[in-house]
C-alpha cells in the first residue's frame, strides 16, 4: 500500500531553534521561505532564501535560492540545486 497524504494534512514542519520563530506548516507542494515567512528582519535572511518543496513520490527537497546561504547538516548547498532532504536533518540559513 502506497502512503498517501490526506488534502489539506501537513507534510512537514520548519522548526526553528531560535527563539520567538514561528513553526511553518508545509501544507502546499511548494513553498518559498524568506524573511516575511520567518517573521525577521535579518538581512542576511533573503526575502526568498529557499524553495521546500514536496514530490509526488512523497520525497522533500530544498533549494537555496539565497544570497548568504544555506546550510544542510553543516555543508553548504549549491545555489539552485535541488536537494532531497531527510527527516530530522538540521537546515541553517545564512
Amino acid at each position: 500500500m502506497e502512503d498517501t497524504i490526506a488534502p489539506n494534512a501537513p507534510w512537514g514542519w520548519l522548526q526553528p531553534l531560535v527563539p520567538n520563530m514561528t513553526v511553518i506548516t508545509l501544507l502546499e507542494a511548494e513553498h518559498r521561505i524568506g524573511r516575511t515567512e520567518l517573521h525577521t528582519g535579518r538581512k542576511a535572511i533573503s526575502k526568498q532564501h529557499l524553495t521546500v518543496a514536496h514530490g509526488a513520490d512523497g520525497r522533500a527537497q530544498l533549494i537555496d535560492t539565497s544570497t548568504n546561504g544555506t546550510f544542510v547538516n553543516g555543508m553548504r548547498l549549491l545555489r539552485n540545486e535541488p536537494r532531497q532532504l531527510v527527516h530530522g536533518e538540521g537546515i541553517t540559513l545564512l
